[in-house]
Parts: C-alpha cells; sequence; structure tokens
C-alpha cells in the first residue's frame, strides 16, 4: 500500500459518518446517569443503587417531578446558593461558607466574641418596679447593694413590708 492510498483510507475514516452515542440510562430515584447492573438479583433495574432504589419505595419522588424552587428555601446560584454573608450582608453565592472572603469571616468571628462578652456591665433591676438601677446618680457610682432605683421605690417597699408585718394587706 503507497503513501496516497493509506492517507486517502485515513482521510475517509475519520470524516465518515458515526452513529449518536446512545444515551445511558438515568437513575429513577436521583437522575444520575449509570449503566444497567444487577443490583440484589434485579435484572431490568432503573435506579443506580441500592439506597436510590430504597428511598424511592419510601416515598421520595420521581427526579423528573422534582422542582429544585420547591426543595430548598434559599434561591441557586450558579455555583451553589445565593445567601447574604455573615460579615457584611452582601449577597454571595455560596458553595457552603457563610462568609464571601477571609476578611469577612475574620469580622464575623470578632462580632461574635464581642457579642459572648458585653463590655457594658450588665442593669441590675429595681426589686420594686422592675426599672434599670442607675450605674451613676449625680456624678458618684452607685452601689452593689443597692435594690431600689430611686427613694421612691425604697419608700413604698417599706410601707408594703410595715403593713405585711403588721397583718395588713400589702396595696399601694
Amino acid at each position: 500500500m503507497d503513501e496516497a492510498t493509506l492517507a486517502t483510507a485515513i482521510k475517509r475514516d475519520l470524516l465518515r459518518e458515526r452513529p449518536a452515542r446512545a444515551k445511558a440510562a438515568e437513575c429513577f430515584a436521583c437522575g444520575r446517569e449509570y449503566s444497567y447492573r444487577h443490583i440484589d438479583g434485579d435484572d431490568s433495574s432503573r435506579f443506580c443503587s441500592a439506597p436510590c432504589r430504597e428511598s424511592y419505595e419510601d416515598g421520595w419522588p420521581r427526579y423528573e417531578s422534582l422542582d429544585t424552587r420547591r426543595c430548598y428555601s434559599l434561591r441557586m446560584g450558579k455555583d451553589g446558593f445565593l445567601i447574604h454573608c455573615a460579615g457584611c450582608g452582601q449577597e454571595f453565592d455560596s458553595k457552603g461558607m457563610r462568609c464571601c472572603s477571609l476578611k469577612c469571616e475574620q469580622v464575623y468571628r470578632l462580632k461574635q466574641e464581642v457579642a459572648d462578652r458585653p463590655f457594658r456591665a450588665v442593669k441590675r433591676k429595681c426589686l420594686e418596679c422592675g426599672n434599670d438601677i442607675p450605674n451613676w446618680r449625680k456624678g458618684r457610682r452607685v452601689s452593689k447593694a443597692t435594690r431600689f432605683c430611686s427613694d421612691r421605690c425604697a419608700a413604698n417597699a417599706r410601707r408594703k413590708r410595715v403593713r405585711l408585718l403588721s397583718g395588713l394587706p400589702p396595696t399601694l
């Protein structure tokens, strides 16, 4: 065989029409393509695996009837779901991360640390009216032993205590 005949045979083989590849079977439960194989002795299986068959038998809907918008509460993005960044609040396409960048993750963690350890002291409550007891009064720190927010509440509590000790009902 000479070179010209060989080149023509190769060219003819490269340019000839080839039959379209047969589409692989799709799983009835998950929709993935798979090649037929015997699953637990079943010759005509419509499922790619035993877990898919079991989930379908347990009530999982058929793959074609799934509407992804109903399955997830989040909107779908190009690579994942569109969520708001925990650090800066901007919407981004997440593949499982809560922040859009490393810097935002650091900001988020700093916010969490500050929230866990508040700078301000927790306000104590008045035993009479339930209002906050101030930390400062007339430029001076209020004692930690103070139980009432004002002189009026202290007087009301004293009156109630005297009435209770004398056997009268505690009214204002």
